[in-house]
């Protein structure tokens, strides 16, 4: 009997109905206790070409929404189901891409910049007792886990100061973040410009540090051996903070920039 069972058009009403809801990361679903109505007047088969939804929003508060629900099957109404909803909860946990310190020992939160893209989790944790992980002021070196989180996924004033506020909303180049941000912490930055007047002069220069554990995702794909392109990469993301902290997003007529490493001498 190959028919689609009623119990997957009600599913399929409930995700639309949380999909509607559009939560942050932190909230979560559980169904609203109380009487539902369902009514199947038709099947949905291997024959049928389309299904459709409608749902009517009766209740849409902080803390649970209820709709009304239609399900169609090639334009003809075969479900209804009435007075169904979902509690909003938010969740006594961080969200998986905040980083594994935030609230730890009164440590801050990053803030997050959502996008299109799902964010992943953060994959490398600083080692333990770095006293250069303490100092979480935006602007001023050492630049540690929770200022990079900001450049890398929230508010890239909040790493290198107000002047940068333009781009907090951005979709400004930033360094790699979770499993491919291989920048622990930046000890410190060495400019003769002047930024405040966008003056950039050669000779900039950055001293960065990598924390890698030995189980690292790279190395259990590779035979135990850092690949020649996370070593790039280590070298070529302190590239970027760089061009960042010196000013140059500031001397462009624009928010939304896009900058690339062109070229390098590099010895290992």
């Amino acid at each position: 009997d190959p028919v689609m069972p009623g119990s997957l058009g009600v599913e399929a009403a409930y995700q639309l109905l949380e999909s509607y809801s559009n939560l942050d990361e932190n909230c979560h679903f559980s169904h609203l206790p109380g009487k539902i109505s369902w009514k199947y007047r038709g099947q949905l088969t291997q024959k049928s070409n389309r299904m459709d939804i409608q749902l009517t929003i009766l209740e849409n508060s902080e803390n649970k929404i209820i709709a009304d629900a239609y399900l169609y099957v090639d334009k003809m109404r075969v479900y209804s189901i009435k007075g169904f909803g979902l509690e909003k909860k938010v969740s006594s946990n961080l969200p998986s891409y905040i980083h594994p310190l935030a609230n730890v020992s009164g440590n801050p939160v990053p803030s997050f910049t959502k996008s299109e893209l799902k964010p992943r989790s953060v994959c490398f944790k600083p080692f333990e007792n770095n006293p250069n992980d303490n100092n979480h002021t935006p602007d001023e070196a050492p630049f540690n886990w929770y200022n990079l989180s900001e450049f890398t996924l929230g508010k890239v004033s909040k790493c290198f100061g107000p002047e940068y506020e333009i781009f907090d909303n951005s979709t400004t180049s930033r360094m790699p973040n979770s499993d491919l941000q291989l920048v622990t912490r930046v000890i410190s930055v060495k400019s003769d410009g002047n930024r405040s007047k966008r003056i950039i002069k050669e000779g900039a220069s950055i001293v960065a540090e990598f924390d890698v554990p030995e189980d690292a995702w790279f190395y259990k794909q590779n035979n135990n051996v850092m690949p020649y392109s996370i070593l790039m990469e280590i070298a070529l993301q302190p590239c970027g903070f760089l061009t960042a902290y010196l000013g140059t997003p500031l001397l462009m007529n624009s928010k939304n920039l896009l900058f690339r490493n062109l070229d390098a001498n590099v010895e290992f």
